[in-house]
């Protein structure tokens, strides 16, 4: 279960996550349809959190790189402060 409903929206194409955890996409010009992905279903919201720490710990004690290292974070960060922005605006923002 989600805290409620995630909606991205692309040049060609949305997607969607609906508070149950589903994804459904959306290519413009067609109905909206299930995207079928292996959702866990032990723990809170799957143990992600927990997976995390542990991949984490992992990557430490053996030197690779983390799946999601700082500089895609930012990106991450960049992305949801310009939602932000364009729900303040009321109007889409572009990002480069």
């Amino acid at each position: 279960m989600a805290f409620g409903e995630l909606r991205l929206e692309g040049e060609r194409a949305a997607a969607r996550m609906s508070a149950d955890g589903n994804l459904w996409v959306t290519d413009y010009g067609h109905a909206e349809a299930p995207h079928a992905f292996h959702k866990p279903e032990t723990g809170y919201k799957g143990d992600s959190v927990l997976a995390m720490q542990h991949h984490f710990i992992e990557c430490l004690a053996s030197g690779k790189p983390a799946e999601s290292e700082a500089e895609t974070y930012l990106r991450t960060v960049t992305a949801v402060e310009a939602c932000y922005r364009s729900a303040a605006a009321g109007q889409p923002e572009r990002l480069s």
